[in-house]
């Protein structure tokens, strides 16, 4: 039953979140004063085999120079199919490509299983080498593969 509150707890604030994002945000004075600036984004897609796992490192890239990580927010929304069926994601600081690396890594987000889809953001995923590492799970599957198709935002607050 408390697995099943926190369940609808995460799809109301990430419904939240999807009303919310696009909006300019308002200063007292009522003129649009917006206060973040979107860097870049990043989509694609992955079929994940069963028993397998798939990453993806976000680099901040030429963009590095030019703001502070401290201030840099994550924001992501991922779909997997079959929706029944569910999938392991992790956030980890900075650029892990290997088993190794991801037993040692520094995680934002460990092991949450997701049926369907998720979104959500996060601060301070660029504060080690302005990379983080996103990364999905099948491992518990010995059958089915799934397919995640990925947004991923990168936003410098101002």
């Amino acid at each position: 039953e408390a697995k099943q509150l926190m369940q609808e707890r995460c799809r109301m604030l990430e419904s939240k979140l999807k009303g919310q994002k696009g909006k300019s945000l308002q200063d007292s004075s009522g003129h649009d004063g917006n206060s973040e600036k979107l860097l870049f984004t990043k989509t694609g897609s992955w079929v994940i085999g069963a028993g397998d796992m798939r990453s993806q490192i976000i680099s901040l890239g030429e963009h590095a120079s030019s703001v502070d990580a401290r201030f840099v927010i994550l924001r992501w929304k991922f779909d997997s199919t079959p929706s029944d069926l569910n999938v392991d994601f992790n956030i980890m600081k900075g650029k892990c490509e290997t088993p190794s690396d991801y037993a040692k890594a520094d995680y934002l987000i460990k092991d949450r299983a997701i049926m369907g889809g998720a979104g959500g953001e996060t601060e301070g995923a660029f504060n080690i080498d302005s990379t983080c590492t996103f990364l999905w799970s099948n491992i518990k599957s010995w059958i089915r593969p799934r397919t995640v198709k990925y947004e991923i935002d990168i936003v410098a607050l101002k």
